[in-house]
């Protein structure tokens, strides 16, 4: 593990947050990207039943692990209002310890029959879901069998890594091996038509356009493909004359489809948009919107074994849990999505306790939070963190639970909280309003050490931050000269935020750039990076003089700044690059509950630098120095593995990421063996 592999296995990747639930829309890429090789016996509809049929061998029709499962049911009418009970039996979540409840004013939710520790499996779906797809981005790099980088994948099967194979049909899918193409085929078979049919109608588009004469996207963004594959495993069940398990899974979920009629028009230009993907009129226009709308309101990101963001599927079991910003639970993936989806207990949960999982990122500021709940999934969350953080002069103007959200959640506080829903009201009256580390100032002559909490003027929103910034860079600008009271020393100070919507804006700039891969067009090149290291470290310069660390912007930007840094150019590099890492790790503790997966990434991350830190032959140590830092390399490590086990899961080892860093403790092991051993020959030698 060298600096440089460490680079490359976080390139193009940023901040680790975990945001299971809002999926990152594809950005147009298109599949013309030189790289995976391309052969014959893994061709499209075109290639692969030629090939096959000439060896004497059929793809594969794994019913098992596709879900392919015939139900009793002769039809696939909507399943919605479906009551608990009939939800558990679809479901099977008898089988798991788990069943669904109707909770009072927020629908139905996931109850554990017995008590979970951290780490403990919740639930394990071994087979890959049904409806899933990766992102345009994500295509060239991974397989789309089991949603492995090809790297990942060779290191979960211990063999050296190989090139990517494309489909020679669609020339769009890529797959690690023949194994992931034969058991993808029965999902990919209808796709893999309709892409060819999609690039053959963009008359005079080049291989590698992401949009066709004709205006459409190509490849379609993930979702359509996601639905679209499980349309037609739906229709290739149908025509062995029964139902998809799968198809009636999908159907139990709750959507918000009429909401508005606004949101009512988009989801039918949606449907429309799959229609056209599609094909052919085998599913009503109804049954189509009806699918779009169940999507959006359920949908999670297909993520990495590190958490980064890959495309979207949907999982009907686990998106039977209720959200909460101050989650006991996470939907995971820890040997990669195509292997199975699981949902980990990242706190102590009791006997009939709600099991509540997050639908966003947890770290992003309260009115993010609120504005991501309310237009993907109409509530308002007045769970104890929003509660308490959210921005009033007194408790009594907090938000209040909507009556008409069924999926609202509200953490439990206390032992009495889990047989019976805490409501806003009850907890605004006895919450203290208090500064959000997501989002605040920063009092840095704070009596009580390190710096207290100021909450930001009302003045200065996520939201707001564009507008001020615009009116200052005009010359209107407006009056940021405020009082706020500091929550550690307890002084009321004045703070000037006049500035800070610049810096700001700049910092979400980087981020944005960095998530696009465009970051290196505006600053410099991945060669060189110091343009960008230095633009970076100006504007990170300027936030943490009045923000803290965790606080949006400031710690995605740290995290970026740790990742351009790498590999280090000079040995001066080190200590800013470990620093940065360091006060990453610590603010992040301060935004993530406890035992949280991001956290165990940081901290993986953390020991793989201080492991490359130790054995990188050109940084000047001695034996004693080199000794020294391996051992500490092998600390962090050994912490890591821990956080991936609470995080990821001890069924799971603590997935990829905590095999890797059990694989580092090992070699740390080696490392100590033969330093000592350098050590004794010079101590004989004298």
């Amino acid at each position: 593990m060298s600096f440089k592999d460490l680079r490359a296995a976080r390139a193009g990747r940023h901040h680790p947050s975990f945001d299971p639930r809002q999926h990152q829309r594809s950005s147009p890429s298109g599949e013309g990207q030189t790289g995976p090789a391309e052969l014959s016996d893994l061709a499209g509809t075109a290639g692969i039943q030629k090939v096959e049929e000439a060896r004497g061998v059929l793809p594969e029709q794994n019913e098992t692990e596709m879900e392919v499962q015939a139900t009793g049911s002769a039809s696939g009418t909507s399943r919605r209002g479906l009551s608990a009970e009939e939800t558990n039996e679809l479901l099977r979540l008898g089988e798991h310890g788990l069943e669904v409840r109707d909770v009072h004013g927020r629908g139905r939710g996931l109850f554990g029959r017995k008590t979970y520790r951290p780490g403990d499996r919740i639930l394990s779906l071994s087979s890959r879901q049904t409806c899933s797809a990766l992102s345009s981005k994500s295509l060239p790099s991974n397989c789309s069998g089991c949603y492995l980088s090809s790297l990942d994948s060779a290191a979960l099967d211990h063999r050296e890594p190989a090139s990517l194979l494309r489909c020679a049909g669609c020339k769009v899918v890529h797959y690690c091996s023949k194994d992931c193409q034969r058991s993808d085929w029965p999902l990919h078979v209808g796709e893999c038509k309709a892409l060819q049919r999609l690039r053959n109608s963009e008359s005079g588009t080049s291989a590698g356009a992401a949009v066709g004469a004709s205006g459409a996207e190509f490849p379609p963004p993930e979702w359509v493909r996601a639905m679209g594959r499980l349309v037609w495993a739906r229709k290739a069940q149908q025509a062995k004359g029964g139902e998809l398990q799968a198809w009636d899974e999908y159907m139990t979920m709750q959507s918000h489809p009429t909401r508005s009629e606004d949101k009512a028009a988009e989801i039918r230009r949606l449907a429309k948009k799959l229609e056209m993907y599609l094909g052919d009129s085998f599913v009503s226009g109804e049954e189509l919107e009806t699918l779009v709308s169940k999507f959006q309101t359920n949908s999670f990101t297909l993520s990495s074994p590190d958490l980064t963001p890959l495309g979207a599927l949907v999982s009907p079991h686990a998106a039977m849990a209720n959200h909460s910003c101050v989650p006991n639970a996470v939907v995971v993936f820890p040997l990669g999505a195509g292997r199975g989806v699981d949902i980990v207990a990242i706190g102590e949960i009791g006997p009939g306790e709600e099991i509540l999982t997050s639908y966003i990122d947890v770290s992003s500021p309260w009115e993010t939070r609120q504005h991501e709940l309310e237009s993907q999934y109409a509530f308002t969350c007045s769970c104890p963190l929003c509660l308490s953080t959210a921005p009033r002069d007194d408790p009594s103007s907090a938000p209040a639970a909507s009556s008409s959200t069924p999926t609202a959640s509200t953490a439990p506080t206390a032992s009495a909280a889990r047989d019976s829903p805490v409501t806003a009201a009850a907890l605004a009256s006895t919450t203290k309003p208090q500064a959000d580390p997501r989002w605040c100032l920063l009092h840095q002559t704070c009596s009580q050490g390190e710096g207290g909490l100021i909450p930001m003027p009302k003045i200065l929103t996520p939201h707001s931050t564009p507008i001020l910034a615009r009116a200052v860079e005009s010359g209107l600008g407006f009056d940021g000269r405020k009082q706020g009271k500091c929550e550690g020393c307890g002084e009321v100070v004045p703070v000037d935020v006049t500035a800070l919507p610049g810096w700001i804006e700049k910092a979400k700039m980087m981020i944005r750039l960095d998530e696009e891969g465009s970051l290196w067009d505006r600053f410099g090149t991945r060669e060189k990076p110091s343009n960008a290291i230095t633009s970076l470290q100006t504007v990170l310069a300027h936030l943490l003089s009045q923000m803290p660390p965790s606080s949006y912007p400031v710690l995605p930007l740290l995290r970026l700044l740790f990742l351009l840094n790498l590999p280090p150019a000079t040995p001066s590099d080190l200590d800013p690059t470990l620093s940065a890492l360091s006060i990453s790790y610590e603010a992040s503790t301060r935004v993530y509950p406890p035992n949280h997966p991001s956290l165990a990434i940081i901290l993986a991350e953390w020991g793989k630098f201080l492991f490359a830190l130790a054995t990188e032959d050109w940084i000047p140590a001695t034996l004693q120095d080199r000794l020294h830092r391996v051992m500490q390399a092998q600390e962090r490590l050994v912490i890591a593995v821990k956080a991936c086990e609470s995080g990821f899961g001890r069924a799971a080892g603590g997935g990829l990421v905590g095999m890797e860093m059990r694989g580092l403790v090992e070699r740390c092991e080696v490392e100590k063996a033969g330093i000592s051993g350098e050590m004794e020959l010079l101590r004989r030698k004298r």
